[in-house]
């Protein structure tokens, strides 16, 4: 999974309030365990958020680099531990979220189905393509699925980065690290022999080559979260206010307004 972008502003403390959960958690994280409480315990975590809203660097422990807890996302993905994508619309960062969070924001999609999204006018005609991909071959990089999509529809190769983005929007898929794929291809889990050295006439991948591997969401969601979804999916005004409580617990300070904005609503009277 490539490096992340980080913010550079330090947070300010809620004056006078309750303080933010997160507090407790910075500079605490220093192993993927140490991450996977950190996320079950606040619910919802962005990696990037302007101040005073917490992002992923501010919890990381002195040495871990945000590259090495990028891995341990990854890791935590493909254990169905966690949650990484777009569950705030109106944040322009993927969040990692433990699976009851998980479960209240699919809740506010149109259903389980892969397919709703494009039904439901969430993604178009090159997405929907890019789902029956997936459906048809698994977890797949973005250079396979430009190559799936160009054996019969080589006029939407270019729009794939958009697509995939809109795609994550709409919590159609998750990307993480290889090991997402691992069951779907032949040999994984046994012994193999070992590579041999690379070739100077064949250099490394390039650092700015996206290997993150996608996969549909429904298919990657443990049962239990997919059907917390579906009772949560018939009372809609529950899950939108789970996760407001989860963000005022982040942010005490924060206004109605700029909870209906992250949450990509309307404002409330």
């Amino acid at each position: 999974m490539p490096a992340m972008d980080t913010q550079t502003e330090e947070p300010h403390d809620n004056d006078g309030g309750a303080a933010p959960a997160w507090i407790e958690w910075r500079e605490r994280v220093a192993s993927p365990d140490d991450l996977a409480a950190c996320i079950e315990a606040l619910g919802l975590l962005p990696l990037r958020a302007e101040a005073p809203w917490p992002a992923l660097w501010q919890l990381l422990a002195p040495g871990t680099t945000t590259t090495t807890a990028w891995a341990w996302v990854g890791t935590l993905i493909a254990r169905r531990q966690i949650f990484a994508g777009r569950v705030l619309p109106g944040l322009e960062s993927v969040c990692l979220t433990s699976l009851p969070v998980f479960a209240l924001a699919f809740a506010r999609g149109p259903g389980s189905d892969p397919l709703a999204g494009y039904s439901a006018g969430l993604f178009g005609i090159t997405g929907k393509a890019v789902v029956e991909l997936l459906l048809a071959r698994g977890p797949l990089t973005m250079q396979q699925i430009r190559l799936g999509l160009g054996q019969h529809k080589r006029f939407l190769i270019h729009d794939t980065p958009q697509v995939m983005a809109e795609l994550e929007r709409a919590l159609t898929v998750i990307a993480g690290g290889p090991e997402l794929a691992a069951a779907w291809r032949p040999g994984a889990g046994t012994s193999r022999a070992p590579a041999r050295p690379r070739s100077r006439f064949n250099p490394p991948p390039s650092k700015d080559l996206d290997l993150r591997v996608w996969e549909l969401t429904m298919r990657w969601a443990p049962p239990a979260a997919l059907a917390a979804a579906d009772r949560l999916r018939e009372h809609p005004p529950q899950a939108r206010e789970g996760l407001r409580a989860r963000l005022l617990a982040l942010n005490p300070g924060a206004t109605g307004a700029e909870l209906d904005a992250l949450l990509g609503e309307d404002p409330h009277p």
